[in-house]
């Protein structure tokens, strides 16, 4: 899901002991992203991307900060954001702010927005790109599952969304993009709201 604005989102990866993998973009995406922009729309805003650390959530915040933006990146895997984080500061001479955490969990959301307003006072852009994919049947799924899978693809973006939103309402302007899709196959959705009925998000 995406809230971008002056707000914006999609799916990354949590790990866990099931059978869970990160949403990858079709190939046509990928190669795509890849190509170099000149592009500079994103001069002056910070996004935020979650599920960052590889994968789609990684190229979306690396196509991000070629167009100008600077970045906050969150994902679990310390290790891994803080290597995927060097590596973009490299690639693309731009400005990276790391946040690990789980963002099923509360208050983990609003401390990276913290972090973000901190470091750069302002958000643009939210991608919420974390997610996790069980690869099970509906029937197979255990009660267990069913929960993990709802705290990291729902709870997540609910709680980012809502993190991100007083400040977003206080710039007055938001636009809401979801999307959802199985690997190979993205599908999306994109809406724009207007500045005055930006106080209803």
């Amino acid at each position: 899901m995406v809230w971008q604005g002056k707000m914006t989102s999609t799916g990354g990866a949590h790990r866990g002991g099931e059978k869970m993998s990160e949403q990858h973009p079709s190939q046509t995406l990928r190669t795509l992203l890849a190509q170099p922009t000149r592009c500079r729309r994103y001069d002056g805003r910070v996004a935020v991307v979650t599920g960052a650390a590889q994968g789609l959530g990684r190229v979306i915040a690396k196509r991000l900060a070629e167009e100008g933006a600077r970045l906050v990146v969150c994902d679990i895997p310390e290790d891994r954001l803080e290597v995927a984080v060097r590596e973009l500061r490299e690639e693309t001479g731009m400005p990276f702010l790391a946040v690990e955490g789980d963002l099923s969990e509360p208050g983990v959301a609003d401390h990276m927005v913290a972090r973000a307003l901190d470091a750069y006072g302002q958000i643009d852009t939210l991608v919420n790109n974390a997610a996790a994919l069980i690869r099970l049947r509906l029937i197979d799924f255990t009660e267990e599952l069913m929960q993990k899978a709802v705290r990291w693809n729902v709870w997540n973006t609910l709680r980012c969304c809502k993190a991100v939103s007083p400040h977003m309402v206080e710039r007055r302007f938001a636009a809401s993009s979801t999307s959802a899709a199985k690997p190979g196959a993205p599908v999306r959705r994109f809406t724009r709201c207007s500045p005055a009925s930006a106080k209803d998000l």
